[in-house]
């Protein structure tokens, strides 16, 4: 049985990476990669890629922590631990101001609140609604 935190984890989950994907126009940030949002395996060939691991919590749905990324540059981002297409194609687009806050935001202390994690979800459920 699932417990209702990590359902709802899970919920804020798809609907924040539904918008980065929307967000991003789904194209992959590290490679020119462009996928059809219609097409019937459009989320698993876009998916939207964390630059922290996601299992930060501190940095798992930070906007800039996470873009559109293919599933190619995304598997090999992942398992080589090679950050550094990823990290220069986001310091040309947030700056690196941007990037060391980020790096500092991972290693801050507090964690979310279930009021934290239904806020975040609610949030993006309507900025994704925004977008569409």
């Amino acid at each position: 049985m699932v417990s209702k935190r990590k359902k709802l984890v899970n919920e804020l989950d798809d609907v924040f990476q539904m918008y980065i994907r929307y967000r991003d126009g789904w194209k992959c940030i590290t490679c020119p990669a462009e996928i059809d949002p219609f097409q019937d395996n459009a989320k698993s060939l876009m998916h939207a890629g964390h630059y922290i691991d996601r299992g930060n919590y501190k940095t798992r749905w930070d906007e800039i922590n996470v873009n559109a990324q293919c599933k190619n540059c995304n598997g090999k981002e992942h398992w080589t631990k090679d950050k550094s297409t990823y990290a220069l194609k986001m310091l040309d687009k947030y700056g690196r101001e941007a990037l060391d806050s980020l790096e500092a935001k991972k290693h801050g202390l507090s964690g979310f609140s279930t009021a934290d994690l239904e806020e975040m979800k609610e949030k993006y459920a309507r900025k994704l609604e925004e977008l569409l």
